[in-house]
């Protein structure tokens, strides 16, 4: 699940349908509607079989990650943390328009009662449920502005963040190929952060997910 902000893919459609509206008002000879019919259907088979192994992978990846989450019990807090936001695993780039995996954990947060630290439509004006400004995630977690937690390598400062009064990550849970970042100081800092204050209750068969539960 990416982004919301990625509307061009969202718009296209709109030229699409303008299209058939626009040929709805013509006859054309039985050749063109001939080819068109045949354009009509071997486009998206091509797509398809183009497309096909890397969905296919993707949707495996999603189905471990969701597979962890159903690990977690209701009514807690959790901490979504991705080191491959579109996907770069094993030296791949799996979707290289959009950030697929972001808020992958959207599908889990609809079908139990948690509260989840990158719901990013509570940081903006239009949702009807807004972070309080002391406790917003987006500013008060993250280290490099709204952007760190969500970022391929995250930004955060856990330990910070739970001091805060009302405020208290009892579930990490972090996916991704974090290896891909070497012996980085972030990244140590970060997993320093984590064995101090969390215990690793779970890891998923493909090693990319890791659930970590507050001691």
């Amino acid at each position: 699940m990416g982004g919301g902000g990625w509307l061009t893919p969202r718009n296209t459609i709109f030229f699409y349908l303008a299209i058939i509206v626009w040929g709805a008002k013509y006859t054309f000879e039985n050749r063109w509607r001939t080819i068109s019919w045949i354009g009509a259907i071997a486009i998206p088979i091509s797509l398809l079989i183009v497309r096909f192994p890397a969905q296919k992978e993707i949707g495996d990846l999603a189905k471990e990650y969701i597979e962890v989450t159903q690990q977690l019990p209701h009514n807690v807090t959790v901490l979504p943390l991705s080191f491959s936001n579109q996907g770069q695993i094993d030296n791949k780039l799996l979707c290289p328009r959009i950030e697929i995996f972001k808020h992958l954990n959207g599908y889990v947060g609809a079908s139990k009662q948690l509260i989840l630290f990158d719901n990013y439509e509570a940081n903006t004006s239009v949702s009807p449920l807004l972070w309080k400004e002391s406790k917003n995630p987006y500013y008060n977690l993250s280290k490099d502005g709204i952007g760190g937690m969500e970022m391929s390598q995250p930004r955060v400062n856990i330990m910070e963040y739970n001091k805060i009064e009302g405020c208290r990550i009892d579930y990490v849970l972090i996916w991704g190929d974090d290896k891909r970042f070497g012996e980085s100081k972030e990244l140590k800092q970060l997993f320093t952060e984590i064995n101090i204050e969390y215990d690793l209750v779970y890891t998923s068969v493909d090693g990319l997910s890791l659930l970590y539960k507050k001691k």
